[in-house]
């Protein structure tokens, strides 16, 4: 189980990280005009929501795995 407490932490360490990322970087160049239009939404959003799903269907799939193995 170590393992997977393992994997829970660095999930979320790499979630903070992209917050971070997201406020140090991203909504400065959104708030340069005051306006927030639907590309500026959409293209950041759109790969962030790809990211995050991919990276939980990939952590499922290692606990998953993991579970196996220890059976």
């Amino acid at each position: 189980m170590k393992e997977g407490a393992n994997l829970g932490n660095a999930y979320l360490g790499l979630s903070m990280f992209k917050f971070l990322i997201f406020f140090a970087v991203f909504l400065p160049l959104f708030k340069m005009d005051g306006i927030t239009d639907h590309f500026e939404y959409f293209g950041f959003f759109i790969p962030y929501a790809i990211c995050l799903v991919a990276g939980t269907v990939f952590l499922i799939q290692i606990l998953k795995e993991s579970d196996l193995k220890t059976k």
